[in-house]
């Protein structure tokens, strides 16, 4: 090792060992910051995210509203009346980071009717906002995995109260900036509430 590369490892170790920051002049890489989108940024009785339906978006309908519980604040109603559905929420990953960087995402989610307990919940990722229906394997997306209500920790009977949240294990590439972010089921009909959608590092 070269003496000059040697003072500068030592300065580097010193000031690092007596004051916990690296030497003037060094950088060191930051984590990833967790995201939640809580929808309190939005206006009740709007939604401008976007929806995907088999037919057409007409049988897909999502609003901004109060929770109807009364303990979440703004949360977002998502009414289907067909199969392949899903509401689609932007969500920003913060400069100098890309989604390779979070191991899961995690989201309060209630259904007030449907078919739920036998489906599955999926999420997937898309660089730019997806058109069509839900669920087609012709669309070109990075899968965020999916998850089934039954055998994962949510009962039937917890479908209608905020329970544990949905924790689904990311995939995903590296992607940047804004992305889309479809959420829904695949039944031909049902009311859900989602809220706290939560990307952890």
């Amino acid at each position: 090792m070269k003496k000059s590369v040697l003072v500068s490892l030592t300065v580097f170790l010193t000031m690092f060992l007596l004051t916990g920051c690296p030497a003037a002049g060094t950088t060191t890489p930051t984590s990833a910051p967790t995201i939640t989108e809580d929808f309190e940024g939005y206006v009740l009785g709007a939604w401008t995210g976007g929806e995907l339906a088999w037919d057409t978006v007409a049988n897909i309908t999502s609003t901004i509203v109060a929770d109807p519980l009364g303990t979440h604040g703004n949360v977002l109603e998502v009414v289907t009346t067909d199969y392949n559905s899903a509401v689609i929420v932007p969500i920003t990953i913060p400069v100098g980071h890309d989604l390779s960087e979070y191991a899961s995402v995690s989201v309060d989610v209630i259904w007030s009717s449907g078919d739920v307990t036998f489906k599955d919940v999926l999420v997937y990722a898309f660089a730019a906002a997806p058109t069509g229906a839900f669920y087609n394997d012709s669309q070109t997306c990075t899968t965020l995995n999916y998850i089934g209500l039954q055998g994962n920790g949510v009962a039937a009977a917890d479908a209608a109260n905020w329970a544990s949240p949905l924790s689904i294990a990311i995939a995903g590439g590296a992607l940047t900036g804004t992305i889309y972010v479809p959420i829904g089921t695949n039944n031909s009909g049902s009311t859900m509430y989602i809220d706290n959608i939560t990307f952890n590092p």
